[in-house]
C-alpha cells in the first residue's frame, strides 16, 4: 500500500504499487515530474555554475520520460 499526498490540493489517496493500478498512477507521476525537470533544464542552460546540477537533473529527466516499467519513484531518490 503505498499514499499519495499532495500539498497542493490537500488530498490523499492510497494504492497498490504493485497492481495495474499504481503502476500506472506512478508513471504518470514520474512523467508529469519529468516535464517539470525538463523546463528547469531549458531554464538553466548556459549557466558555468550548475554543471552537476544540470547532470542529476538530465539523469532524472531520463528515468521519468523513459517508456520501461523498469524504474519507479525511489530511483529519483538515489540520483539526488
Amino acid at each position: 500500500m503505498y499514499c499519495e499526498i499532495h500539498r497542493f490540493r490537500s488530498s490523499v489517496f492510497f494504492y497498490d504499487k504493485n497492481s495495474d493500478y499504481g503502476k500506472f498512477l506512478e508513471r504518470i507521476e514520474m512523467r508529469a515530474y519529468g516535464h517539470l525537470v525538463e523546463e528547469l533544464l531549458m531554464l538553466m542552460k548556459g549557466s558555468d555554475d550548475s554543471i552537476d546540477i544540470e547532470k542529476k537533473l538530465q539523469t532524472i529527466l531520463d528515468i521519468c520520460l523513459s517508456n520501461t516499467d523498469e524504474h519507479d519513484l525511489t530511483d529519483l531518490l538515489d540520483v539526488m
